[in-house]
């Protein structure tokens, strides 16, 4: 078993992965038996995401961060009256910097986050489109 100490950069390595598979359906449709079996509005079918993080701990750029990430979110029923009308599936990609520093005894984080970098246009839920792509910033202290 090999040992890891905390100037190793895998430590300032950080990996998160997460896969989604809900086949939700209607076991008695509300209003309509004919769709009695029919796929549950506004759920995707399949949702993937991967993202990743790295810290510099030492060097040149110490404080500084970097991630990214992309999530997937398939097909899923639209309408409430028609369940088998579908919304297509989308792909979006986070990418963020941030700088974790000391001011005035405190720490410190600002982050600036870009969403949706590639814009893709899609439905958020059944009743709504998702954002465009948007820059956010962020200035945090803790106490």
């Amino acid at each position: 078993i090999a040992s890891h100490s905390a100037n190793d950069p895998a430590w300032d390595l950080q990996v998160m992965l997460a896969f989604s598979r809900c086949d939700a359906i209607y076991e008695q449709y509300p209003s309509n038996p004919a769709l009695d079996r029919a796929p549950l509005v506004a759920t995707p079918d399949r949702t993937f995401s991967l993202w990743g993080k790295y810290f510099f701990r030492s060097g040149g750029l110490e404080g500084f961060a970097v991630a990214g990430g992309i999530s997937h979110v398939g097909s899923a029923s639209h309408v409430a009256n028609n369940p088998l009308v579908r919304t297509p599936a989308y792909t979006t990609i986070d990418l963020t910097l941030g700088y974790r520093f000391e001011l005035f005894g405190r720490k410190c984080s600002a982050d600036l986050s870009v969403k949706n970098l590639v814009n893709e246009r899609y439905y958020a839920s059944a009743s709504s489109w998702g954002f465009p792509r948007h820059v956010i910033f962020s200035l945090g202290a803790r106490f």
